[in-house]
């Protein structure tokens, strides 16, 4: 039985697939993206223990989260960050947990945060209709 259902896919370059999916129990969500690198932390000074950060390029950004057309000033979502070119970073609790990894298969350069889905619900429509019909 898979550990995951995936909400919303990207794949603009038919390889690398950013996705945010919905994982055990659908608790939380787990976003996809490239892994960050030292220059980009530059814009999360104080990241806390046990979290990290995930990059998803502009043209994967807006087919993946077409809310952020909206404007971020009416998301209330802190774990979300779209820098001026487009790219959009996800802050959230690193997945280390090799079982869930191992489901996924992640291509080299890719990780996967978890964010709690009351936070993601901000943004992701689909949560928001999930929690009030339960």
């Amino acid at each position: 039985m898979p550990l995951f259902r995936t909400l919303r896919e990207s794949c603009p370059d038919k390889i690398n697939c950013p996705a945010i999916r919905v994982g055990p129990y659908e608790e939380d969500v787990f976003v996809q993206g490239y892994v960050v690198t030292d220059s980009d932390l530059l814009t999360y000074p104080h990241l806390p223990r046990g979290e990290t950060v995930v990059r998803i390029p502009a043209a994967a950004a807006f087919v993946l989260l077409p809310e952020l057309a909206m404007g971020m000033n009416k998301i209330s979502c802190p774990e979300i960050r779209v820098c001026p070119n487009g790219d959009v970073f996800v802050q959230g609790f690193a997945v280390n947990d090799p079982v869930l990894l191992a489901e996924l298969d992640l291509p080299p350069g890719e990780t996967l945060v978890r964010i709690p889905a009351t936070s993601a619900a901000a943004l992701l429509p689909e949560l928001r209709m999930r929690s009030t019909s339960a």
